[in-house]
């Protein structure tokens, strides 16, 4: 942990995700966000509701801050990969 940080706990998820832009996950009140592309083959776009343009590749991970899981919006480049995320609360 961090110093001058409490321990909030955690909550993880994993998404089927589609080429149809979703959530990541439920709304979760969080700090920040570890995400996966547990796909060897497809890459993940991340982003916000309005437009997904960042690419996940293929087993990549990134750490997003915010304050919701609902935040990060995702979509596939094709077929259905699995993302899986943890979130600091």
């Amino acid at each position: 942990m961090a110093p001058g940080r409490a321990s909030g706990g955690i909550k993880s998820g994993t998404n089927t995700t589609s080429t149809t832009p979703e959530a990541l996950g439920p709304s979760t009140p969080c700090r920040a966000v570890h995400l996966k592309n547990r796909d060897g083959t497809i890459t993940i776009n991340i982003g916000d509701i309005d437009s997904q343009t960042f690419p996940l590749l293929l087993k990549e991970s990134i750490y997003i801050e915010t304050n919701n899981v609902a935040n990060i919006w995702v979509d596939a480049a094709s077929s259905t990969p699995i993302i899986d995320w943890i979130a600091e609360l």
